[in-house]
């Protein structure tokens, strides 16, 4: 009676996780997906409970939960995969990779986890920039080509789409990230936390001078990733939609991409929005004239006091001021104003 009874709430947390997890595919249910998620205790809901909370950008709660569920298992690659994912969230690729390389290395997986494991090794070496790497796994594990249909089919387009893109190929990088959108569609899968294949695709497609694709697909995703929520998905659209602005709209989305991604641990996302802006605002000089001054003094190695006595304003003001010059740039602080603002930016500041 006690194993039936043992038995039959595995199976209804099992249900409940599961359930969770379908929402949150479809991008609806946050809070609840999540709730259900943490409190995950078994291993058989795991992986679905750790998805939901990399979807949620909620990496720490999601690595809590394979330190707690690894005592009951022996499934060692599975935890390291998860455990890469983990990584990956958190703008670790030396991580994941290490991570993703242990996995692969396993004589006994299943062909599922050792895919998923691919995908997540060949990621990670785009992320360090070791494309002859990446494209050597792709061959040796047969997907220089077709990928077959299979869960683990979308994040290996979308891992080769990133490799093609990121070695100048972006034709083919659009096709990958289209084919696949058009899987995770078909599988139910709405949310692009699960992966930003629109946002990715449009930058990529801006770059092959297809304008109007980038706009639609940067666009829809934002409107999904608004109706999901988290600050990590809406700042990956908004960075889409900014690069198909001009003018003061983009810098303002972007602005406001590099807020959101700034809130979660999105790091190599933020940084790549952030230079972004940069470059817009270097590009177009959307500084104030106030601004551009204390901007370049700030550069010279004044301190706000020598900067407030120079231009006769108070301190709070230079603080307000340079407050706004780090947001339009993408910044985090001082330090960075001599990489942000090139030498003959002095020339236009006074």
């Amino acid at each position: 009676m006690t194993d039936t009874l043992t038995r039959s709430t595995v199976d209804s947390g099992f249900r409940s996780v599961r359930s969770a997890y379908v929402a949150a595919c479809r991008g609806v249910d946050r809070g609840p997906a999540v709730q259900r998620a943490g409190s995950c205790e078994a291993y058989a809901d795991l992986w679905h409970a750790v998805s939901i909370l990399l979807y949620a950008d909620e990496p720490g709660m999601a690595l809590e939960l394979c330190l707690r569920v690894e005592e009951r298992t022996r499934q060692r690659a599975v935890l390291g995969l998860l455990r890469a994912r983990i990584a990956h969230a958190n703008g670790q690729p030396l991580v994941a990779r290490d991570l993703a390389r242990s996995v692969l290395d396993e004589r006994a997986l299943s062909l599922r986890t050792r895919h998923l494991a691919l995908a997540e090794l060949v990621t990670a070496e785009v992320g360090l920039e070791q494309y002859d790497v990446a494209s050597a796994l792709l061959r040796e594990h047969g997907f220089a080509g077709d990928v077959p249909d299979g869960p683990e089919a979308p994040y290996l387009l979308a891992a080769r789409g990133a490799l093609h893109v990121a070695a100048g190929r972006r034709r083919p990088g659009v096709d990958d990230y289209l084919d696949c959108g058009r899987r995770l569609v078909d599988g139910g899968v709405r949310n692009p936390a699960v992966l930003p294949w629109r946002s990715r695709a449009a930058l990529a497609a801006l770059g092959d001078r297809r304008r109007e694709l980038a706009k639609v697909l940067a666009e829809q995703e934002l409107i999904e990733a608004r109706g999901w929520g988290t600050s990590r998905a809406v700042g990956i659209a908004l960075h889409a939609v900014a690069a198909t602005r001009d003018g003061d709209e983009a810098v303002e989305m972007l602005g406001e991409s590099v807020d959101l991604l700034s809130l979660s641990t999105a790091r190599l996302e933020l940084l790549r929005a952030r230079e972004d802006l940069a470059q817009i605002v270097r590009a177009g000089r959307d500084l104030t004239r106030q601004e551009a001054k204390i901007a370049w003094l700030a550069r010279s190695g004044y301190s706000n006091k020598q900067i407030s006595e120079q231009l006769f304003l108070t301190r709070r003001t230079i603080e307000f001021h340079l407050s706004g010059v780090y947001r339009k740039l993408g910044l985090t602080g001082r330090h960075e104003l001599r990489v942000a603002l090139p030498d003959q930016f002095g020339d236009q500041s006074v």
